[in-house]
């Protein structure tokens, strides 16, 4: 009989990363209400506030109201969620102000990456060879033993960074460690404080 891991998903809401491409918006002044030039164009402009961190966007207006605003995520940062709500501030760039005032928006379902919809995963242990973490966190790969190709499981994480990755790592290998030496058990995975798994998936 296999041994396996319950690997917990954090599937009500998890912190994710943005998808790459047009949020949906709606979008509104952060404060005051502000002017925007019609025809303007940013360069990647931050994305602050909410639960994540390093997200950038572009914004471009077809017209002056707020309604003319298309915000195109450029880079998608890590550990923002739903109804997070998050600013992106004035732009000055080029010769003319492009919007006077911070806009903002609150982050929907469409906007994020999707996870696994599960409470957990039943991962089989018989055949990992190793754990793979990388350097920024922000996955998991547990190789297995193949004859003729590579076959992994990778974790994707929310809260993993170049800081904790090697921590993750000790957790992640404990667990299938334990998971090995205790015959018809199905022990727990755990991870670092801050840190889930929002997917998990055979590749």
């Amino acid at each position: 009989m296999s041994n396996y891991v319950i690997i917990p998903i954090d599937s009500d809401n998890p912190a994710r990363p943005f998808v790459a491409g047009a949020v949906d918006g709606p979008f509104t002044w952060a404060s005051a209400s502000g002017t925007i030039t019609s025809g303007a164009a940013s360069t990647a402009q931050a994305i602050v506030g909410g639960s994540g961190a390093s997200a950038q966007a572009t914004v471009t207006a077809s017209g002056t109201a707020l309604g003319n605003l298309t915000v195109t995520i450029t880079i998608a940062g890590d550990d923002y969620k739903v109804g997070d709500v998050v600013t992106i501030a004035a732009y000055t760039g080029g010769a003319a102000t492009k919007w006077t005032e911070p806009l903002q928006f609150e982050i929907a379902a469409g906007d994020l990456v999707v996870g696994d919809s599960q409470a957990e995963e039943l991962l089989p242990v018989d055949d990992v060879a190793c754990v793979d973490v990388v350097n920024t966190g922000a996955t998991i790969d547990i190789l297995l033993k193949q004859a003729t190709a590579l076959k992994k499981w990778t974790l994707t994480l929310a809260g993993g960074t170049a800081d904790n990755y090697e921590d993750i790592a000790i957790h992640v290998n404990d667990a299938i460690q334990q998971a090995m030496q205790a015959e018809n058990k199905q022990p727990t995975m755990t991870f670092p404080f801050g840190v889930s798994c929002y997917d998990v998936v055979l590749v």
